[in-house]
């Protein structure tokens, strides 16, 4: 699958919009579905078998950071658009999980407005 974006953008808005499989483990709290790890894994082993290439994992690695780290208010913020599909996401530690380690600044990356670690 080749496309500028890295992922089929079709396919996604259908994950999210038709299964609601971006809304999977966001509480209902925060306009998810509520789900747990059980029907997470049954998702995942399904997008494993299919070799889905796009943006799923990393949505829900950052959607489990924001849930167990981020405060309500970021939660309120975030987790709304990521369970509808439009704010796609993704975790990154700060220098590579070493205690201590500065944070690297992240930074716009144009003409996406995507962001990268710059350091």
């Amino acid at each position: 699958m080749m496309s500028e974006e890295g992922y089929d953008p079709t396919l996604w808005a259908r994950l999210a919009d038709q299964l609601g499989l971006t809304a999977l483990i966001v509480p209902d709290s925060f306009e998810g579905m509520g789900y747990g790890w059980r029907e997470l894994g049954s998702v995942m082993r399904e997008m494993g078998a299919s070799v889905y290439p796009g943006p799923f994992l990393s949505t829900v690695f950052a959607t489990t950071a924001l849930l167990e780290l981020a405060s309500e208010s970021a939660c309120a913020s975030l987790l709304p658009e990521i369970s509808a599909g439009r704010t796609l996401v993704s975790f990154a530690a700060a220098g590579n999980g070493r205690p201590g380690a500065t944070r690297e600044p992240l930074r716009r990356v144009t003409p996406r407005s995507w962001w990268r670690s710059d350091g």
